[in-house]
């Protein structure tokens, strides 16, 4: 890629995590920015909306992730330092393992998570007495991450944004299409009643939208799905305490299941990161079952007693945009120099936006390398990888 000169011009599509981390990234480094997205920041039909997300660092045998979230860390707590509106909560995380999740543990500690990570093993006596809401009746191990905890989702989105604005950055609300292609560079992105916006680089970090402007090369490889969230009301009293002193909690069986209290007081969320049926991010309904529920309540009558008759609150069907190794795309463009791709988060974006802001920014502005990992090349191997992808094998 040609040097970009001084103060270059770089338009970022998507202000989700990923696009405003990236955005803000680029302006620390002397970039003009211009960020534009459909809905707004952290809007609710991307995969930065809603309240809350996890940050923690154990990953199951990925170096790389591990690695990506500890470097995070100092960034999520300079955004959070930088307004009155409390951004992170360290309440850490607590992990409730059996046979799959000491499997994953197993790996995180074989690829390093204790060199930066502090994990405290407790035994099932000493976390009945530290958590009397929690039946850990069926747990095999108990681990805790104190410094894990809470991000507020949203409200980093705005932070963030506000932040971009302050410093002279421009935002543009508007749907937009690649334009037109210059001798392997972009030359603008479109919007739909025809302005251009031109710019030296484009990043785009479009989230479940990702595959669809790209339909050629990332389209095939790209599934988005819907990902069903549950909130329940705390009872008062004694055992509505008990709850509200709870970690995060990662509960870790066949299946990987996650929640905490909701600190903007919306209750008590729980979530499975099975991936669910695919869905179109602009056209699908996102409602919940009487169903889905219901079995919902079963798990959390199992788990945390204390809820089992719990008043159901709300539900929120968030996305997740997956690729077949469950890997994130961060990379430039094949086929355009000045194009660079963030996205497939798979379920491990958020936690780890700062960093991937960074590896991005430093790529386009100093030619940094990328993971390789993380490239699109991986996905198109062998002309039987062009006509079917993992998905409808």
């Amino acid at each position: 890629m040609a040097a970009l000169g001084a103060s270059p011009r770089i338009v970022v599509v998507g202000a989700g995590i990923l696009g405003l981390w990236t955005a803000r990234q680029l302006q620390l480094r002397g970039a003009e920015v211009t960020l534009v997205d459909a809905r707004g920041p952290g809007n609710d039909l991307g995969s930065s909306g809603d309240s809350t997300r996890i940050w923690r660092t154990v990953y199951g045998g990925d170096r790389l992730y591990q690695e990506l979230a500890q470097r995070a860390k100092p960034a999520w707590l300079a955004l959070d330092s930088s307004t009155s509106t409390p951004l992170f909560r360290p309440t850490g995380v607590l992990w409730l393992l059996r046979a799959e999740g000491e499997k994953y543990l197993g790996r995180a500690r074989a690829v390093g998570i204790e060199e930066a990570t502090r994990l405290e093993e407790l035994s099932l006596p000493e976390a009945r007495r530290r958590w009397p809401a929690l039946d850990l009746s069926d747990v095999s191990r108990v681990v805790f991450e104190p410094e894990a905890g809470v991000l507020a989702a949203r409200d980093c989105c705005l932070q963030l944004f506000a932040q971009l604005e302050a410093a002279g950055g421009r935002y543009h609300q508007a749907s937009v299409q690649p334009g037109a292609w210059v001798r392997g560079r972009l030359r603008e992105v479109v919007e739909r009643d025809g302005t251009a916006l031109s710019a030296d680089a484009f990043v785009f970090a479009c989230g479940p939208w990702l595959g669809s402007l790209f339909p050629r090369i990332l389209g095939p490889y790209l599934r988005v799905t819907r990902q069903d969230v549950f909130y329940f009301e705390l009872p008062t009293g004694a055992a509505g305490e008990d709850l509200a002193e709870l970690p995060v909690w990662c509960d870790f069986g066949a299946e990987f299941l996650y929640g905490m209290v909701d600190p903007a007081g919306g209750g008590f969320k729980i979530a499975s990161d099975r991936r669910g049926s695919s869905i179109d991010p602009d056209t699908d309904p996102r409602t919940v079952t009487a169903e889905d529920v219901s079995a919902v309540r079963r798990v959390l009558a199992r788990r945390f007693p204390g809820l089992a008759k719990a008043p159901f609150v709300r539900s929120k069907v968030c996305v997740y945009t997956n690729s077949p190794d469950g890997h994130l795309v961060v990379d430039r463009h094949p086929e355009a120099d000045n194009v660079w791709l963030l996205g497939a988060g798979s379920g491990h974006a958020f936690k780890l936006a700062p960093t991937l802001g960074e590896l991005v920014a430093a790529a386009i502005l100093e030619g940094a390398d990328l993971p390789k990992s993380c490239s699109v090349g991986r996905f198109v191997t062998t002309e039987a990888d062009r006509m079917t992808t993992q998905f409808e094998r």
